[in-house]
Formats: structure tokens, C-alpha cells, sequence
């Protein structure tokens, strides 16, 4: 029997939980002086760190233990089906040609070792024999037992280390699920019946000692192991504050911008602070509503490539957005940006009917788009004809920017800003001074909010208004034959996706789901995004901060696919899936 994979969907929600990130992560923390230099360099990149307490040192013992119970603790409540998966060995498969557990065939069939089987002896007939629930653990997990200078030492015990070899005979490098790697081994059936047998030694072994099952200080430690596998449960409070208990007279990113644009334009450098920390806010309200449109596309449609691209410009403006607050004195607050901004909410500077709504592609979100998108003066006017003078986001960029001409005794200020950092091919710029600044400015207007210069831009692409109306009009443009201008083509058609291109993701309620294990996943990598941002621009390894930043984004993806896979609770919630609700967790 080779190996067998749990159900797709367990998997899946694994995944999406980044479980074998977290699986490995753990184990090379605590063998982080056996790593080879390579390997250790290539964990310092992730962001991890040397655990305090190393494989086979006191204390590592109990948290092998504990690590593993969370683990199954959480499949078993999240998998009541697939219950009789997580169950341990009745009995350790030492026969190499176990009907149920034979050996891998790419390996040589060898009798168990005669150590190991003495330690399953002892295991199974006399789990009292240890002392405490850590000198058990050690026992079973490793023979290792480092001393100073000595990574490699090893007890005395021959029979120790019995999850080890288990592992390792076992393994096959054949298998995308080889139970000798840390990353992959969680999706095999077989690691969970070695883990679950373990489980139960430990449980005999406090029976054995006349323990309880588990005490108030054993509970914290496994909840705080659930919240390393993004369980979410105690350990760490991962409620989402809302805006009324965060600050009850914080007001919306709405009225921020209202009474920011009071004035119009900011007179002293408070006030021009003031501007700059709700345009970094209002650039990363839009994020949410273009990536979930974009995420919900199940094909590579060329309306996904569209958002994507909109989306990068905008994480692009954020960024200069941040420089330019730092740049002045100020600090960007990305808690507060995201903690404000609570999906559907109303979006500054657009005299909208109806908040907008995180929700799936189509065109009539495309149509909300073109709202926020709204160049300054309106759209050049053979696109749509006529149309209403909006407030723009472009006309409060205009503000900003006579500012910055005409505050006297700005200074600049470098040292906190993100530096040399590429977003979309295009670089995060230092703002030096006042030509810098403008020239920042000029870039976001430009490409994407107010920019009324024209449809195209000296890079040849479309300003954002004009990239999001080819999907509206279901055209692309193409060159005029006579002035050369863009001009929507009726011969270059761009149809909308079908229906089944797209996840039937309903519009995600305020406040999200916050009981959905992948909900919850999604909304503290998010977190961890913003978190990575705000230390980024806090003036200690901006890059690094930054980099880490970008890494946490690029598994949102998978997360919010796996949430918009996902049929919601029709009697809950009602009818269609679920979806990310970007809340930031605290």
C-alpha cells in the first residue's frame, strides 16, 4: 500500500493555513544547530529565528507533545468526518510488509530495529516508566541530547528517538507526500496514525502517573501551539476590534477626508500630515475591492490582468504615499488605515448611493470601479458623453501637492523612508524635496487617480479609469488611425468572463466570519502584511521589514481562493461562498 493523502478538502484547508510552512518551521527552529550554512541562511530569509529550546534538550520534549495534540486537536474539530483518519496505530507496524503499512517499495524491506522495538515494547506495557511528561516526549521524538559545543550529542539510551526512525523508515522521496519532509508529511494518513499513536502514549502516560488529562497551564501551552498553525485559538487574542470599540471618535476614512478637504489646500505642515496619512489610508482601501474582483476570476482572463496590474500601481502609490508622510515628520498608521476601513464602507472623494462591498467580479463591480478610478475633470468626454463633476481623488492630490509648493519651511526628511524598493517594476522613490514630491504626485495622478491628461500614458499604458472601462465596454482600445490616441476599437472585442470563471463569492458581511478557520488564517496574514509595513517605514531594516511585507501578501492569494472555493452556511450566512474580509486582527 503506497501512500495515502487525506481528502482533498483537508488538504486544501491545510494549505490554506499554510500548514507546511508552519510544520517546517518548527522543526528546523529547534534544529537550527545541525543545519548546513546553506539551509540556515535560506530559514534567516524567512524570518526565523534559533529556538530557545533545541531537539532533545529539556523541555523541547513536552513541546513535541504539545505541538502535535494541537495539531490533531484541530483537524479533529475542524474534520469530524474524517474523525477515524486521525486516529493512532493500534499497534506499530514493525513487519515491513504490514498489509496496511508496509514499508515504501524504494526501499529495502528491513527488520524493525531491535532498540526501537524494545521502545515500542516499553511504550505500549509500562508508560509510567518516565518521570515527567517532557522526559517522555524526548524519549520518543529523538535521540539527540545537545550539550555546549556538542549539537550532535546522543543519550545513552539506544531506544530513543522511536518518532524518528519512524519517520525515516518510512520515507519515500518518490512521494509528493514523503514522510521524511516536514513541509508535505502532514498531507499523508500515515503521519497522523504515528502521531496519533504517540498521542495516546502520552495520554496513557498521565493516566499512568494519576495526572489529569491536562491542567490550566498545559491547555495555554496547546492553544498557543494552535495559534503557530494559524488555528487562531487562545494563545494570541485574534479578535477584530471594531471601529466604534477601537476608538469610538475615530471617524470614518470618509469623513477623514471630508474634513481634511476643508480647506483646499493644507496651509501648515500638520495640516499638509494630516493629507498625506489619509492618502496612504485611501490607497490601501482600494486593495481589497481590486484583489478580491481579481481573485475571484478561476481563469486567466485578461480582466484578471487588468486588476492585477491597477492593483500594483496602487500598492506602488501606497508606497510613495508613505514616503511622502515620512518625508514630513509623519508616521503612516497602518493599524488605523485598516482597522477604519471596514468593508462595505464609503470610499473618500466618490459621491457614491451605496458603500462599497468586497465582492466577486462583475461588471457591475467593474462599473463601482470607474467611480473610484474618476479622472479629474471626468472622463475625456467621447468615452461616456456627458457626465457629473465629481470631488475627486485626483482634485485632493491636486491640494497635496500646493501644499508641498507652498507650505513655507518644509524639511525633508530621508531616514525613515523605504528606499530602492520595487513595486510592478517601478521603484518606491526617496522624496528628497520639493521637486521630488511633486514628481510623486504627478506619477499617482498620472497613472492612475485624476489623471485627466489623457488615456494614455508616456509608458503606454492606460490610465486606471480608462484600463477598467475596456472591461465595462467590453472592448479594448487601439491606436486612432488619424490622432494615434487610444480610442475604444469595437473590432478588438473583450467579453466579460462566463459565469462559471467565477467564484460564486457573496458580498462579505462587515466583520467577515470570524468562527471560519480559513477566514480567520487570511484576515492575520493580512495582518502580519500591514504589521511588516508599519515597521518598514519605522526606520530599522526597512527593507527587510518590507521584504517580509511582501512575502506575507503573496499567500493571500492562496487563502482567499480557498475561502472563495468554499460554500458558505445557508442557514448562517445564506447562499453563495465565502470570501476574504481583509480585517486587521490584533
Amino acid at each position: 500500500m503506497s501512500d495515502v493523502a487525506l481528502p482533498d478538502e483537508a488538504r486544501i484547508w491545510m494549505q490554506s493555513l499554510n500548514w507546511g510552512e508552519h510544520h517546517l518551521q518548527w522543526h528546523q527552529e529547534r534544529r537550527w544547530d545541525l543545519l548546513p550554512v546553506p539551509a540556515r541562511n535560506a530559514a534567516i530569509a524567512r524570518g526565523w529565528r534559533r529556538a530557545a529550546r533545541q531537539e532533545g534538550e529539556a523541555g523541547n520534549g513536552l513541546d513535541f507533545l504539545v505541538m502535535h495534540r494541537a495539531m490533531l486537536e484541530m483537524l479533529r474539530l475542524e474534520w469530524p468526518a474524517h474523525a477515524a483518519r486521525f486516529k493512532g496505530w493500534t499497534a506499530v507496524p514493525t513487519d515491513p510488509d504490514d498489509a496496511a503499512d508496509p514499508m515504501p517499495a524504494v526501499n529495502v524491506p528491513q527488520a524493525f530495529a531491535t532498540d526501537m522495538l524494545a521502545a515500542v515494547t516499553l511504550l505500549q506495557t509500562n508508560p509510567g516508566f518516565f518521570t515527567t511528561d517532557d522526559a517522555l516526549g524526548r524519549f520518543i521524538e529523538t535521540r539527540l541530547r545537545p550539550e555546549p559545543g556538542q549539537p550532535r550529542n546522543q543519550s545513552a539510551d539506544t531506544r530513543a528517538g522511536l518518532h524518528n526512525y519512524l519517520h525515516q523508515r518510512f520515507a519515500d522521496a518518490t512521494s509528493s507526500i514523503d514522510l521524511g519532509q516536514p513541509m508535505v508529511n502532514i498531507e499523508n494518513e500515515r503521519f497522523w496514525r504515528l502521531h496519533g499513536w504517540i498521542d495516546e502514549r502520552w495520554s496513557a502516560f498521565r493516566t499512568a502517573k494519576g495526572l489529569p488529562p491536562e491542567d490550566a497551564e498545559l491547555r495555554a501551552a496547546i492553544d498557543a501551539a494552535k495559534a503557530h498553525m494559524g488555528g487562531g485559538h487562545g494563545g494570541h487574542d485574534l479578535a477584530v476590534l471594531p471601529r466604534s470599540l477601537r476608538d469610538p471618535f475615530t471617524p470614518s476614512l470618509a469623513e477623514q477626508f471630508d474634513a481634511v478637504t476643508d480647506k483646499p489646500v493644507p496651509e501648515t505642515v500638520e495640516e499638509l500630515r494630516d493629507y498625506l496619512r489619509v492618502a496612504v489610508r485611501l490607497e490601501l482601501a482600494t486593495l481589497p475591492l481590486y484583489l478580491t474582483a481579481m481573485w475571484s476570476l478561476k481563469t486567466a482572463h485578461p480582466a484578471a490582468g487588468i486588476l492585477f496590474n491597477v492593483a500594483l500601481e496602487e500598492m506602488l502609490h501606497m508606497g510613495l504615499a508613505c514616503n511622502l508622510l515620512t518625508a514630513v515628520g509623519g508616521t503612516p498608521d497602518f493599524a488605523a488605515a485598516a482597522t477604519i476601513m471596514q468593508y462595505p464602507d464609503y470610499l473618500p472623494g466618490i459621491q457614491s448611493k451605496e458603500p462599497f462591498a468586497l465582492r466577486a467580479f462583475s461588471k457591475e463591480q467593474m462599473q463601482r470601479f470607474l467611480e473610484i478610478e474618476m479622472p479629474v475633470g471626468g472622463p475625456i468626454p467621447d468615452l461616456l458623453g456627458a457626465v457629473p463633476t465629481f470631488k475627486t481623488i485626483g482634485a485632493f492630490y491636486e491640494a497635496v501637492a500646493e501644499g508641498f509648493r507652498t507650505i513655507p519651511g518644509l524639511a525633508y526628511n530621508t531616514s525613515r523612508q523605504v528606499a530602492g524598493q520595487f513595486v510592478g517594476g517601478q521603484e518606491i522613490t526617496v522624496i528628497t524635496g520639493q521637486a521630488a514630491a511633486l514628481a510623486a504626485i504627478e506619477l499617482i495622478c498620472l497613472q492612475g487617480e485624476g489623471s485627466d491628461v489623457a488615456r494614455d500614458r508616456p509608458d503606454g499604458q492606460l490610465a486606471h479609469y480608462y484600463a477598467f472601462n475596456q472591461v465595462v465596454r467590453e472592448m479594448h482600445y487601439a491606436p486612432h488611425p488619424t490622432s494615434g490616441k487610444p480610442e475604444l476599437d469595437p473590432t478588438r472585442p473583450l467579453p466579460l468572463p462566463l459565469p462559471a470563471d467565477v467564484f460564486p463569492m457573496a458580498d462579505v458581511p462587515s466583520g467577515g466570519y470570524p468562527d471560519l478557520s480559513v477566514a480567520v488564517a487570511f484576515d492575520v496574514k493580512y495582518t502580519e502584511m500591514l504589521v511588516e509595513l508599519q515597521a518598514a517605514w519605522g526606520g530599522v531594516d526597512p527593507d527587510g521589514h518590507f521584504n517580509n511585507a511582501i512575502g506575507a501578501m503573496t499567500e493571500l492569494p492562496g487563502l482567499a481562493v480557498a475561502l472563495m472555493a468554499m460554500p458558505r452556511d445557508p442557514q448562517r450566512y445564506g447562499p453563495g461562498n465565502y470570501g476574504p474580509a481583509f480585517l486587521y486582527r490584533v
